[in-house]
């Protein structure tokens, strides 16, 4: 869909907003002499977010990264530092990179599985402090409310045969960073409890999401993004994909080919007007109404999930 004169208005401002954040020099928890022997060579501070919490989902605000490169030919670890204003979902959103990860592995056909590593996560602490590790070489962990902490090194390396081994992060990195930017990640159990909390808070995310961006619509217009209405709509979706999957009731997919049904059995002079309908501000209010209201009912029914695996 085209966006609208006001939806472009908002975009532009929004663009604006990002230009007129001029990050501050590299700061100091950024090292830029060498480490372990590998020489830091590129480093950028820029406005907005990058690698774990730069995804459609994060809500404006005056955010940053800071990053660096060191290399040890032909071999590289990437550090990045994200600051955000809206700290709220930091945490959740560290947790929320790792199992995302995850699923796309598990998405993989077999054939191409066996000529993949796998992909796990753990949490692990080290110099006595908790900090998420994936299997592909990457250290996040959380520093204070709102600063996202990345080290990242290929640990897969490939061999002629088709086979791959692993390439460990130098020590050094590890001990330096975490020496500047100390760790806040609580001690996690990956147990049901947790689960159960993981998927409430995600819900709780969705909505706040929506609420905000539907203040914005009615402030500015049309929200740009994949169409006029997102991130609205497609935070919706989510929602009812979630609740599907949780409580049961119509999926996203269901629930959309039901209202084309509806309005397809229009007389045909009315379903255009059916569909414009369905791009307006208050038929969007209206289904998030509809669903925060189900959720304030059902936010403390069990939930039936299985613990998460790791590994």
């Amino acid at each position: 869909m085209r966006a609208t004169g006001a939806g472009m208005i908002l975009l532009l401002a929004l663009i604006g907003e990002a230009a007129s954040q001029q990050p501050p020099q590299l700061p100091e928890y950024i090292v830029t002499s060498p480490i372990a022997g590998w020489a830091p060579e590129r480093s950028f501070a820029q406005p907005g977010l990058e690698d774990v919490l730069g995804n459609a989902g994060r809500l404006p605000g005056r955010d940053f990264t800071y990053r660096i490169s060191y290399y040890n030919r032909p071999r590289s670890v990437s550090v990045s530092v994200e600051e955000v204003e809206r700290p709220r979902w930091v945490l959740h959103e560290l947790e929320t990179h790792f199992r995302e990860k995850s699923e796309q592995w598990n998405r993989r056909p077999k054939e191409e599985k066996k000529r993949r590593p796998p992909y796990s996560f753990e949490l692990r602490t080290i110099s006595g402090q908790r900090i998420f590790f994936g299997a592909d070489g990457e250290y996040i962990w959380m520093s204070g409310a709102n600063r996202a902490v990345r080290i990242a090194c290929a640990r897969q390396i490939d061999r002629p045969d088709g086979t791959y081994e692993n390439f460990e992060l130098p020590d050094e990195f590890l001990t330096t960073y975490l020496s500047l930017l100390p760790s806040s990640v609580p001690d996690i159990r990956f147990d049901v409890a947790h689960e159960q909390a993981y998927v409430r808070d995600e819900f709780d995310r969705d909505f706040g999401h929506v609420a905000y961006y539907t203040e914005q619509w009615k402030a500015h217009g049309a929200v740009p993004g994949h169409d006029e209405y997102a991130p609205v709509s497609g935070r919706l979706r989510h929602i009812r994909d979630q609740r599907n999957k949780y409580f049961g009731g119509d999926s996203a997919e269901e629930w959309e080919r039901k209202l084309v049904v509806s309005i397809e059995h229009r007389k045909p002079e009315d379903q255009k007007a059916g569909y414009a309908q369905t791009e307006t501000l208050a038929f969007w209010k209206s289904q998030y109404d509809e669903l925060k209201g189900w959720w304030d009912q059902h936010r403390n029914d069990p939930i039936n999930v299985q613990p998460i695996s790791t590994h």
